[in-house]
């Protein structure tokens, strides 16, 4: 069920830069008739939200549109920042409950950052060891960092190699302190 996305707020006349921009890779009957963005009723309701910056918890069922409700506000919200991130300045932490989600949505999410590439992204997860995604980190940067619970803790927290985790440490500091 999708509904027609209507600019009822000056924030959604706001979120319309991104989404031409990220949509128009996409081209998809389901979110474009006639020049007019279609989303679903959960997006409708929870850009807004995620676009002042509120905490939303959504419970929908799958093809429902979650994963882009709150990939596009983040776009639209680092694309748009007074100064752009720099290359391992971390601007949105997405955590993911499973291997296989945090995997989804990389995969979504990198479609979308071929058309902003001033964006980058990182993908932790498990499966390597973290010095390994420490050095990933440090060397090539990521804007947008999706993880599992347990492997961003082992980042945080792990034993590692105390000057390449201090690099994420406060990449992640600094985007608590920025945004709160």
């Amino acid at each position: 069920n999708f509904w027609k996305f209507s600019a009822f707020t000056l924030k959604f006349q706001k979120f319309f830069s991104v989404t031409r921009l990220v949509f128009s890779h996409i081209r998809s009957e389901q979110f474009w008739q006639q020049n007019t963005i279609f989303v679903s009723f959960l997006q409708s309701t929870t850009i807004p939200l995620f676009l002042d910056r509120k905490d939303v918890a959504a419970e929908a069922v799958t093809g429902s549109g979650k994963t882009l409700a709150f990939l596009l506000p983040i776009l639209e919200i680092l694309t748009h920042l007074e100064e752009p991130l720099k290359y391992n300045q971390i601007g949105a932490l997405i955590l993911s409950p499973t291997r296989e989600l945090a995997s989804q949505i990389s995969q979504v999410l990198s479609k979308f950052l071929e058309k902003i590439p001033s964006l980058k992204q990182q993908l932790f997860i498990g499966g390597t060891k973290f010095n390994e995604d420490i050095e990933k980190f440090k060397n090539e940067g990521g804007n947008i960092i999706i993880g599992t619970p347990g492997r961003i803790e082992d980042l945080l927290m792990g034993k590692t190699d105390t000057a390449n985790k201090n690099v994420f440490v406060q990449s992640v500091k600094s985007l608590v302190n920025k945004f709160y």
